[in-house]
């Protein structure tokens, strides 16, 4: 069966879903810049290269590159491994055998939009049954399926699972389920390709010819704007900006002038002292050095005053400074968290 797929790879650092489209036969990933996908080269230690390739009868396999190796958990180490839908592998580095990320495949059943038109009634039961038995509440005939049995047992907040057998997997809200895992109010179920929403006691479904309601009350409610009344896409991942915010570094404080008058007066002091000595015992350079004294006392006054305006028009300018700072950043983040909202409504539609 010819179906979409996706590759998501993760670690500390890195995030990233890759669609594999049923059009495509090979799509390289990595650093090179010949790569279909690339990835940041400030992520790794050396080049980084996978080569996903599709054959004849559209089953897809990765081969790596020689500083890389594939490992499914065991001792082996792989250059090439032909993928099934659920496979979990690592990538790991040949010489040191750090991870480099872990890689997951699967088929992508959430690749086109769903109509929940379908209101089935569980409201009743304190459990019930999904799978391919014909004796099950809900009856899956899926081509995705197989022999896929999932027991829902009603808990204080919703369904607990109980899974039986799951061909491709039972995912809750686009995350792979299991044993023992709650189905909340608001959340939706998928089994292989067969999807659910549930709330208020009853699950919605698409209506299908191979999704069979066996023994409970449902009704169809056929509506031009499918249900849930907004576009959702339940793999949604909301990504934090890793933007870092600029923060003004602070400028130099102003050097507090020292405020010694009577250490900026001792030069003026010693000249009025040499004039009074030489008025004693005479000299006719007495009235120059009594003017040049008072005029060194004033100069000081003058420039200790200049000094202390100047400090002060200094403090005033950083705070002026700090202030004009602040209201460009409130601005700042104000622009953005009104981008963000934005992009959550282009997604969440109303």
């Amino acid at each position: 069966m010819d179906s979409r797929y996706k590759v998501i790879l993760s670690n500390n650092n890195l995030y990233r879903e890759i669609d594999l489209t049923r059009e495509a036969g090979r799509l390289k990933v990595g650093t090179a810049a010949d790569c279909d996908v690339r990835l940041s080269e400030e992520l790794f230690f050396g080049d980084i290269e996978l080569l996903f390739v599709k054959n004849d009868k559209s089953q897809w396999s990765v081969s790596c590159s020689d500083n890389l190796y594939l490992t499914v958990g065991d001792i082996r180490k792989l250059m090439t491994k032909d993928l099934i839908h659920g496979d979990v592998l690592e990538v790991r580095y040949h010489e040191s055998d750090n991870m480099v990320f872990s890689m997951s495949f699967l088929i992508d059943f959430d690749d086109r939009r769903r109509s929940y038109e379908r209101i089935i009634d569980v409201s009743p039961r304190g459990r019930l049954t999904i799978g391919t038995d014909p004796s099950s509440d809900i009856v899956l005939k899926s081509g995705y399926v197989r022999d896929d049995s999932v027991i829902l047992v009603k808990a204080p907040k919703g369904f607990e699972l109980d899974i039986q057998r799951a061909t491709y997997g039972v995912y809750i809200n686009g995350a792979r389920a299991r044993s023992g895992d709650v189905l909340k109010d608001g959340d939706f179920i998928a089994v292989s390709d067969c999807s659910f929403y549930y709330k208020n006691d009853r699950l919605w479904s698409e209506i299908r010819e191979d999704i069979v309601v066996n023994s409970l009350g449902y009704r169809d409610r056929v509506i031009p704007a499918s249900y849930p009344r907004f576009n959702r896409n339940t793999r949604i991942k909301t990504v934090v900006s890793g933007d870092k915010i600029d923060i003004l570094d602070p400028p130099d404080k102003p050097q507090k002038p020292k405020n010694n008058l009577l250490v900026s007066l001792l030069p003026a002091f010693a000249m009025l002292l040499a004039a009074a000595f030489m008025m004693t015992y005479g000299g006719a350079m007495v009235a120059l050095s009594v003017v040049s004294g008072v005029m060194a006392v004033v100069t000081a006054v003058i420039n200790l005053r200049e000094a202390k305006k100047d400090y002060k028009k200094g403090i005033a300018d950083r705070i002026d400074k700090y202030n004009n700072y602040i209201a460009n950043k409130r601005t700042e983040i104000k622009e953005f968290r009104d981008r963000e909202r934005e992009e959550l409504e282009k997604i969440y539609l109303s």
